[in-house]
């Protein structure tokens, strides 16, 4: 740049946080600059063999004008790296912080019970939605990818280190803290929950007993009947209430009655699209629309009428329809 720019023009070259940034007198000539930034991208790609990216010309005044057009053109470099060559970023819409915490609910959700292709469908969906595309809001983009990472990672870690003695071969936190863009978090989020899924799969097929193989596709037949509770399925099945609650525990990862009031909840979402709350509660089983409340509340940080309204909203009907 003093060859290009700077003996002709005048001006110094300063790293900041790891981008240099040229600074030079134009007098309002930003062509000039423009073309040593091409000059200099030409020479060291064809004479160095290194590649240099440059930002547009940016002109200020004053100090805090400076400033200012720094932030945005490092934003800028930020978000081109963060989104690689997604195309979908720029046709994002705005979304509540609301819908971002509701998806990593479902995604808690499918990771506790295990259901690794659900996980992998919400992990889509939040890249898709809930991460923001703007120049402005790219570091909340960078944070929530972040955040859901730390989310994933604890959750498998509280299943494969108690459970599955080989799943720790799958470097799942090493990696996917590692990652630097959406195609790189996509990539290997696909990775560890396909990972993940063969591990299951092995794992069931392998060590999983018949008694928990039964009390699972029992509860799957029956979890929406009235006053349906672990009982019901250890009465079913012939073994005492501590028996089974001890071996689904070891072998799912969470107790039978766990395991109900979440298919339950799954259940009630579906329906809550087309049913009233009360109608809802006595659908999934549950005698009291308080209960229903409660257990809601507890797995979706929301009430029933809270979400049903959100739904209504997202479909543009009235509130409490």
């Amino acid at each position: 740049m003093n060859d290009l720019l700077f003996d002709k023009q005048g001006g110094i070259m300063a790293n900041l946080d790891g981008y240099y940034l040229a600074l030079a007198n134009t007098d309002g000539n930003s062509q000039t600059v423009s073309r040593a930034a091409n000059e200099l991208e030409t020479a060291c790609r064809e004479y160095m063999h290194v590649t240099v990216v440059t930002t547009s010309v940016f002109q200020a005044s004053k100090p805090e004008e400076l400033a200012g057009c720094v932030q945005q053109a490092q934003d800028k470099i930020i978000r081109d790296l963060f989104w690689g060559n997604e195309e979908s970023w720029t046709e994002i819409p705005e979304r509540s912080y609301q819908s971002y915490i509701e998806n990593i609910r479902n995604l808690v959700n499918a990771l506790t019970v295990k259901n690794y292709n659900e996980a992998q469908t919400i992990l889509d969906n939040i890249i898709a939605l809930e991460l923001p595309g703007d120049e402005t809001d790219i570091r909340k983009a960078i944070y929530r990818m972040y955040g859901t990472i730390g989310i994933v990672t604890a959750v498998i870690e509280s299943q494969t280190g108690a459970n599955w003695e080989n799943a720790g071969e799958i470097d799942y936190g090493g990696k996917l803290y590692r990652v630097k863009n959406v195609r790189e978090f996509r990539e290997e989020s696909k990775r560890i929950l396909s990972e993940l899924i063969r591990f299951k799969e092995q794992y069931q097929k392998n060590v999983i007993p018949d008694i928990v193989v039964q009390a699972r596709n029992y509860i799957e037949e029956h979890f929406t009947d009235s006053g349906f509770n672990a009982s019901s399925v250890a009465d079913a099945l012939g073994v005492g209430d501590s028996y089974l609650t001890r071996m689904f525990r070891t072998y799912m990862g969470t107790n039978v009655l766990e395991y109900i009031q979440r298919k339950r909840m799954e259940k009630a979402k579906e329906l809550l699209k087309t049913q009233s709350v009360k109608d809802t509660t006595n659908m999934i089983g549950l005698w009291d629309t308080q209960a229903m409340i409660r257990l809601f509340r507890k797995y979706e940080g929301m009430t029933p009428g809270a979400y049903k309204d959100m739904l209504n909203q997202k479909e543009g009907r009235p509130e409490n329809n």
